[in-house]
């Protein structure tokens, strides 16, 4: 009984980090779909330095790209 109470704790611990991770980039998506590429820069930003993720990374740079 001890195991699954541990095993179901650290399922949850491991599935809110990921969700927390998710929900920068989703913004950082949303921000990015309106037009905002500014806002979108600073999810965009903070994102990749927890999760080096290379579409993230591509979406930086075209959001760069679009403000000049």
């Amino acid at each position: 009984m001890k195991i699954f109470f541990f095993l179901i704790v650290a399922l949850f611990l491991t599935t809110s980090v990921t969700f927390a991770d998710e929900t920068v980039f989703d913004q950082a998506m949303s921000l990015y779909r309106m037009g905002d590429y500014k806002g979108a820069i600073k999810h965009l930003q903070e994102y990749v330095e927890e999760k080096p993720d290379p579409y993230a990374y591509y979406l930086l740079g075209y959001a760069f790209y679009k403000i000049k």
